[in-house]
């Protein structure tokens, strides 16, 4: 019986792979970057590696990190069970990697709309918008991670990879709110508990939207983005002329 590099049992899905060399020379290479692929060919297979985290991101979302298996996310994608477990070593290390996607893919909005703000305020308002653009995407990452803690088994992996996130927003918020304040942009307030309530406004407002089809969040997000400004404005700015945000 073969063992994996951790000195396990490698599961019986990869070890069928055995029978298609042709399969685990591309993993290979896709895993180390090298070996004797093509560029096209390295692409397919970083495409389907793509694929997969983009199937199970839908599959996690849909049912729950406990109810989802290899075995579906192969028929799911029409692509070997074997295949899969040499991109991802298990179903943790996919869920770290859905996971990943999706944080990634709103930090992605959040820096292009971010290259156009001029002012704390744009900054902050650029963050609530990136939640209504991938509204769809940040809502199945919240329901994933819900659902992941509901399982009552944490991985420290996936524990950081969650945690990567809301680093990344506190960063933003704390940054933007202590720019403004300096800038005499911002009356004095706490940014870090600033950045904390909009947070979980953020997350409370898609968990409802979960919960309450006929919910909007958008709405929701937009309201919380104006009553945030607002306070946190100095009283000689908000004698200026109100700003108006685009709406896309």
């Amino acid at each position: 019986m073969k063992k994996n590099k951790r000195g396990g049992v490698r599961p019986k899905a990869a070890r069928s792979l055995s029978n298609r060399p042709e399969l685990a020379v591309k993993a290979r290479a896709l895993r180390n970057h090298t070996g004797p692929l093509s560029i096209k060919a390295k692409l397919r297979v970083q495409d389907s590696a793509k694929i997969i985290e983009e199937v199970a991101l839908d599959l996690f979302a849909q049912r729950s990190y406990s109810a989802v298996t290899i075995k579906d996310i192969s028929a799911a994608t029409g692509l070997n069970a074997g295949l899969i477990y040499y991109y991802f070593e298990n179903k943790e290390e996919l869920f770290r990697a859905a996971v990943e996607l999706a944080v990634s893919r709103a930090l992605e909005q959040f820096k292009a709309i971010r290259e156009t703000a001029s002012s704390p305020e744009q900054i902050i308002s650029g963050w609530l918008e990136t939640h209504v653009r991938e509204i769809y995407l940040i809502r199945k990452f919240v329901k994933i991670i819900i659902d992941y803690a509901s399982t009552g088994t944490r991985s420290s992996r996936i524990d950081s990879s969650i945690e990567g996130f809301y680093r990344s927003e506190r960063k933003v918020l704390i940054a933007a709110v202590n720019e403004g304040i300096e800038s005499g942009v911002f009356q004095p307030v706490e940014p870090e508990q600033i950045a904390v309530f909009i947070s979980t406004f953020l997350d409370g407002a898609m968990v409802r939207s979960i919960v309450f089809p006929d919910f909007d969040p958008v709405s929701a997000i937009r309201d919380l983005r104006d009553l945030v400004v607002n306070h946190l404005q100095s009283e000689a700015k908000k004698n200026r002329p109100r700003a108006r945000w685009p709406h896309p």
